[in-house]
């Protein structure tokens, strides 16, 4: 009964809101009381009034001098509301407030803020919103990163909230490197047994030793008069590859075997026999599988076959044979002819070469003289008083003294031993 006003909230379209503008929420009608009845009067539309109507239920509002109400309006009970004026601020019996209206979020750090307002008299209201531990500010740093080894795997830092410290997320997982390996070092005991080595270049401290598995083979098989070699193999297999390093031995020489009974160790001839029976070709064979016949008297054809296997059986180019004792089939038939070929001898005679004929020193030294090419001498002093200056085989003499070929059988040369 103190109302000075009515205040008609919209809510829906059947409000009793008379505004000039279609999106007012609110009109105001001005009570008067005339002979015990209340007019409403519009505030923004003085000649506009309210009337109750009794058999509709509802108000209908009037234009003054209009025969028929402008619209029909039903009452909603829940938003007609009366207020009084005091000191020119309306104050709400019950406030008609807004939506919540967040002003200010929340973090994982702060707490926000919300208000809302009565649509009515204007009256605000604020609410304080906790900290949302979930709601962060966007502000990150990055730690804990842990490198991969190459056995171990590591991580990508993990994002922390900078303003909370919350995890916000772990780091990517980075895969172990994996080893990097050097080639394996082998370390030998002796020949029978190996170990080989690798070292990560990535850490040092990662090695790996296996032991080796060694195998021998003779690679080169010694001779007489050579020396073999026997090689010696460690392998070692690592993820699946295998690795191999040798080392040698050498094998001594097995010596020259004399087959010889009547060839003495010690005898001045002992090793020309043996260089001339594993000569290759070889020079001879003796005059049977076990003797040599030191002593016995060499011919001329035997000489020339020597020294024709010694340089290496050179076939002659002149197959034309002139001397009538040798045949063509003999053993020492290309020896002869070579011979001739190179001026080495030309027989006794123009077609006899003296086959069977003992062959004596002085036509040995000559022989050989020949054989390398009738070299020049130093020496001058003549020794031996058999060996004539005019001699066809003076030079030869002197020639091999000086190469130590022979001494002669003493100071005194018999030219026809």
């Amino acid at each position: 009964k103190n109302a000075e006003f009515m205040l008609c909230v919209s809510s829906d379209t059947n409000s009793l809101t008379t505004t000039k503008a279609a999106s007012a929420k609110a009109a105001r009608w001005n009570m008067q009381f005339t002979n015990g009845n209340a007019v409403f009067q519009s505030v923004n539309y003085p000649a506009r009034t309210l009337q109750y109507d009794t058999s509709l239920t509802r108000f209908r509002a009037y234009n003054e001098g209009a025969k028929e109400p402008l619209t029909v309006y039903q009452a909603n009970p829940g938003k007609m509301m009366y207020a009084t004026i005091l000191h020119d601020k309306v104050v709400c019996d019950e406030h008609d407030f807004t939506d919540w209206t967040v002003t200010a979020e929340a973090t994982c750090v702060a707490a926000g803020e919300r208000s809302h307002y009565c649509r009515v008299c204007g009256f605000a209201e604020t609410e304080v919103l906790p900290i949302d531990p979930n709601h962060h500010t966007g502000n990150t740093e990055q730690h804990g990163e842990v490198k991969p080894t190459c056995t171990e795997d590591g991580k990508k830092a993990d994002t922390y909230c900078a303003d909370c410290g919350a995890k916000l997320a772990d780091g990517e997982t980075i895969p172990a490197t994996g080893h990097a390996w050097s080639e394996p070092a082998f370390t030998w005991n002796g020949y029978e047994s190996a170990t080989a080595t690798r070292i990560c270049a990535k850490d040092l401290t990662h090695v790996e030793t296996k032991d080796a598995v060694v195998t021998a083979e003779v690679t080169t098989a010694p001779t007489m008069t050579e020396d073999g070699v026997r090689t010696y193999t460690a392998a070692v297999e690592f993820d699946g590859v295998t690795y191999t390093d040798t080392k040698t031995e050498t094998i001594p020489a097995t010596g020259l075997v004399n087959p010889f009974v009547d060839v003495k160790e010690g005898d001045f001839f002992y090793d020309a026999v043996l260089w001339a029976f594993y000569h290759d070709p070889q020079i001879t064979a003796g005059t049977s599988k076990t003797k040599f016949s030191p002593s016995n008297t060499c011919t001329r054809e035997q000489v020339v076959t020597f020294l024709w296997r010694a340089k290496g059986c050179q076939e002659p180019t002149n197959t034309e044979n002139p001397f009538k004792d040798v045949p063509a089939d003999a053993y020492y038939t290309k020896a002869v002819l070579w011979a001739v070929e190179n001026g080495i001898t030309n027989g006794k005679s123009k077609t006899r070469f003296g086959v069977g004929d003992p062959c004596t020193r002085e036509q040995v030294v000559t022989f050989l003289w020949r054989a390398e090419g009738e070299p020049e001498h130093e020496t001058v002093d003549n020794p031996f008083t058999d060996v004539s200056e005019t001699a066809y085989s003076y030079n030869a003499i002197l020639w091999a003294v000086e190469k130590v070929i022979t001494n002669g059988t003493s100071w005194r040369n018999d030219q026809n031993n």
